[in-house]
């Protein structure tokens, strides 16, 4: 059972960082992004109404959390500069043995730095003035990262697409996506769809060169992954992802 907080916007944990001594929150961003027809999104875990205006609402974190993770990725790696990336992520309700495992699927960007200076952000487009990093949800500005957090993330070098199960140690892995090995058919096997990155020119652009997608699955008994490339208008730039899980190792 997740159990979350309602803290006032201004003394939210982020703070108790020393690089935030100063900062001063941006309520909105400088720039204008498209918006995109969704169609609802599932729960995300925190009602819209939980907390009063001013607050922020804050899951608390287990020692649990922190557990053996499984997945599948597909990454882009072109030697450009990527300032922004997104898709639109489909979404089932997989059953789960306990509270403990996680099956999701998220965006991410990355700087492609050495282990002692990597950043890494899930889902979000910097900022061209403040060069914060801001998250946004069906069309809704949720907030950002700071750019002073990050100490080599002026613009990522990858980007990626993935999808994502936690366990602990010794319980099989849940399954991931739709719960099926993808198979060509989005009627039946989980997909991201709409897939987009901005470079420098912050226009949309889809990942349409093959040799530059780079598809990787770490256990391909349990999940797999398929590039579809580019589909039509609603789909756009496709890519198929799951598996049943089961015991994937460590």
């Amino acid at each position: 059972m997740n159990i979350v907080d309602c803290i006032d916007i201004n003394k939210q944990p982020a703070f108790d960082n020393p690089l935030l001594k100063n900062h001063k929150i941006q309520l909105k961003p400088s720039f204008e992004v498209r918006s995109t027809k969704l169609t609802r999104l599932s729960s995300i875990g925190i009602e819209e109404d939980l907390c009063p205006n001013g607050n922020v609402p804050i899951r608390r974190t287990t020692k649990d959390d922190l557990i053996r993770y499984a997945g599948v990725n597909l990454n882009i790696e072109d030697n450009r500069r990527y300032f922004a990336i997104k898709g639109i992520i489909d979404v089932y309700n997989l059953p789960v043995q306990n509270a403990d495992q996680i099956t999701s699927a998220y965006i991410y960007l990355h700087n492609g730095g050495s282990v002692n200076d990597k950043n890494v952000i899930m889902v979000g487009w910097e900022d061209p003035k403040t060069n914060n990093w801001w998250v946004r949800l069906e069309n809704k500005n949720l907030g950002y990262y700071p750019e002073i957090l990050f100490s080599n993330l002026a613009y990522a070098k990858l980007g990626g697409w993935t999808g994502m199960t936690s366990t602990p140690r010794g319980i099989p892995s849940p399954p991931m996506g739709s719960g099926h090995f993808p198979d060509n058919n989005l009627l039946r096997s989980c997909y991201i769809r709409q897939m987009n990155f901005q470079t420098d020119t912050r226009k949309n652009l889809g990942p349409i060169n093959y040799q530059y997608v780079v598809a990787s699955t770490d256990n391909p008994n349990c999940f797999g992954v398929q590039y579809q490339g580019y589909n039509d208008d609603i789909q756009g730039y496709a890519m198929l992802f799951g598996g049943p899980g089961g015991n994937c190792g460590e």
